[in-house]
């Protein structure tokens, strides 16, 4: 809000911390944050020799404007990144899951129990296995 209000019209800002992070620190976190084994492979075609090797960004301009400066580390904005994608997926694993149930359910000739506020169960649910 504070750069709509304060910000030049047309101009380019950099929202940025002003510290060199390389690529594969935070690649590293991400990884660590998700809690998952990956193998990182680098593809030496798609390296080009004349790559920036370093950039660092300057928020500068976006504080003279607006009186913006970083305020939220890299690592909180990383980790609650991952949480959000975790807390979706699962989401959605619940939800084909509560799909799967009430499928077998109708399959087994058993009325489903469809409740917004509870997971798609059948009236027999001990006839439901578990682990679908």
């Amino acid at each position: 809000m504070m750069l709509l209000t304060k910000g030049r019209s047309g101009e380019a800002y950099n929202v940025c911390s002003g510290k060199e992070v390389s690529m594969g620190a935070v690649l590293e976190r991400l990884i660590g944050y998700a809690k998952v084994d990956v193998r990182v492979e680098q593809d030496p075609a798609l390296v080009r020799d004349a790559e920036q090797k370093r950039i660092v960004g300057s928020y500068g301009k976006l504080s003279k404007d607006t009186g913006w400066s970083p305020k939220v580390p890299l690592e909180k904005t990383l980790g609650d990144t991952v949480s959000h994608w975790l807390e979706q997926i699962k989401k959605r694993l619940d939800r084909d899951r509560q799909l799967l149930r009430t499928a077998l359910a109708v399959r087994l000739g058993l009325r489903p129990i469809i409740n917004a506020a509870m997971p798609l169960t059948s009236a027999a649910e001990n006839d439901v296995p578990d682990n679908i």
